[in-house]
């Protein structure tokens, strides 16, 4: 018997056995590695390489038909091979596995057909597992171009039993992320019945644990282009935009808490409620969208404890009609050479170029539990991005007057200021807040920082409210000595449930410029043992005799007054809340 050793990768090694009686071989799998960065597009391109990645973690998705890869030799050698090349050009790979063309899962109660999607997706994953580890089934389950799919079939197909994905796949690859599959961009609301959130909450709710991760669209547009404003930021639009991960992210919270990875399949700026903005990024995207967009996922998860480990620009390319003649049918590819040149794509390229340059945005941060939230974040309820407003007074925000003082980064009545990449909420007075969403509070107990500054004597005040409970109490923050010279005031530990919060930031006194806020785990501190007072043993009377000798009576003993504890700080209502 001779052994030969085969790396093709320092990440996966093939041992294979040959025996004089024949062939034998045992496979023996290292895990795929990961992109600990966040970057990505959808799909893969060979000049990404030279021109987007600049050396950082990369992912990259694309999708594979079942049925063809069943039935067509040609379509199964041309796939394997592309992702052989995105895997040794130290792409992560992501796939997506739809059952046909335009028919994401079998049809309805198709049980047979569920049968064989279960077999394919094993067929697929035994054939590519040497260079993926992602693996999504289906694709937004309620669009009426896929056949739209019940909640409850589409779980029945993904989770349902061992003929199901899940377990087809995990049987031949027992450390896949096996995801379940982006739902269109708008996540609706709860209140609405056939809600994407909804939609994702019942798959949650009866998977019966059977899910790896979870994909997400979030488009963003051009919001308020009709009012004469400009396209929609992405670090605070709302869920009918580029926001809409936050909506989805929740409820996944809700359900999972922090252990299952998302990703961003699909994004970019073609705003499918097209009319009368323009719809596609040829003719809709705007300097800087691309930074700011991967800037805000680098917020979130700072702010959370579930992450998001990609954001993928999402090209359209696999669909084969950019071929610089016809151009790009949906106009939104970013490979250059994919098609013609625009201004609009040349700029989204080249914002790309610059993110992955000039930042190092990761997902495996903070790794201590610290969620740190940017006070100029605060949450935007506002539906549609048709009106000016990022976010409305008396639900978002209270600001003493409607007027930003300070001009900057947001449209709205909170006084912001905008000095190159340090922005922060200034004239702030007394009975003024902001609201904000968190999701997180694994690590129970916390004490909250403050990042502040303070040019006049004296303190300032405020204090962290969490689903309406004043967790911090009153937080002072003495003068810095000038208005942005930042320091750092902390509050008493705290405990705090794991769950999805409503948090506010009260402000108590006037005249304070806040730039962040963060809960930082703490160990839980020590309780002071109350003391236990030594009783008084009365001593025993000695009978008097039978002397004219007169007792003297025994004094009376007064009682120590114990101390009233000290009321906690109150977390009354608070305007209106």
């Amino acid at each position: 018997m001779m052994g030969r050793i085969l790396m093709a990768t320092v990440r996966v090694v093939v041992i294979s056995l040959l025996v004089s009686v024949g062939f034998h071989s045992t496979y023996v799998q290292a895990q795929v590695s990961l992109s600990a960065n966040i970057y990505g597009v959808h799909n893969y391109a060979g000049d990404l390489v030279a021109t987007l990645k600049n050396g950082k973690g990369f992912y990259t998705v694309d999708m594979i038909v079942s049925e063809a890869w069943a039935n067509d030799a040609g379509y199964r050698s041309g796939y394997t091979n592309t992702v052989r090349e995105a895997f040794n050009n130290g792409f992560t790979v992501i796939l997506r596995i739809d059952y046909q063309v335009n028919q994401v899962c079998p049809p309805e109660n198709d049980w047979v057909g569920r049968y064989h999607f279960g077999e394919r997706c094993k067929d697929i994953v035994q054939t590519l597992k040497d260079y993926c580890r992602i693996w999504i089934i289906g694709n937004e389950m309620q669009a009426g171009y896929a056949n739209p799919i019940s909640k409850e079939w589409y779980t029945t197909c993904f989770a349902g039993d061992t003929n199901g994905c899940y377990d087809k796949i995990h049987s031949v690859q027992s450390d896949a992320i096996v995801c379940f599959g982006g739902l269109g961009g708008w996540p609706g609301l709860k209140s609405e019945p056939d809600s994407g959130v909804n939609y994702l909450d019942y798959f949650c709710k009866n998977c019966v644990g059977k899910v790896d991760g979870f994909t997400v669209h979030s488009y963003g547009g051009p919001a308020n282009q009709a009012l004469g404003g400009s396209l929609d930021d992405p670090r605070t639009s709302d869920i009918g935009s580029f926001g809409a991960y936050k909506a989805f992210c929740e409820v996944i919270y809700e359900n999972f808490r922090g252990s299952k990875p998302v990703y961003i399949t699909e994004s970019n700026t073609y705003w499918w409620i097209a009319s009368p903005h323009p719809p596609h990024s040829m003719d809709s995207y705007q300097a800087g969208w691309i930074q700011k967009a991967f800037q805000a996922i680098d917020q979130w998860n700072q702010a959370s404890d579930l992450k998001v480990h990609a954001l993928c620009w999402y090209s359209y390319a696999h669909y084969g009609v950019c071929d610089g003649n016809a151009g790009d049918f949906w106009h939104n590819a970013i490979q250059p050479g994919r098609c013609p040149s625009d201004p609009e794509l040349d700029q989204a390229r080249s914002d790309y170029q610059w993110t992955t340059t000039n930042t190092d945005y990761r997902w495996d941060i903070p790794s201590d539990g610290t969620l740190k939230i940017q006070v100029e974040n605060y949450n935007n309820s506002v539906l549609w991005g048709d009106t000016i407003a990022t976010g409305w007074e008396g639900t978002d925000y209270h600001d003493s007057e409607p007027a930003n003082q300070g001009g900057g980064y947001r449209p709205d009545g909170v006084d912001i200021v905008e000095n190159g990449d340090l922005i922060y909420v200034g004239w702030t007075e007394a009975g003024e807040w902001l609201r904000y969403t968190v999701a997180g509070g694994k690590n129970t107990w916390y004490r909250v920082d403050l990042r502040y500054a303070r040019q006049v004597a004296g303190n300032g005040q405020c204090r962290i409210l969490v689903d309406g409970v004043n967790a911090t109490g009153t937080i002072l923050c003495p003068s810095t000595g000038g208005w942005e010279s930042f320091s750092t005031a902390s509050s008493p530990a705290f405990s705090l449930t794991d769950g999805v919060h409503d948090v506010r930031l009260l402000f108590d006194g006037n005249y304070l410029n806040a730039d962040w806020f963060a809960f930082v785990p703490v160990e839980e501190p020590t309780a002071t043992p109350t003391r236990t007072p030594t009783p008084t043993v009365s001593p025993t009377r000695t009978p008097s005799p039978t002397s004219t000798q007169t007792n003297t009576p025994t004094p009376t003993r007064t009682a120590t007054p114990t101390p009233m504890p000290t009321a906690p700080a109150s977390a009354s209502n608070w305007m209106g809340y």
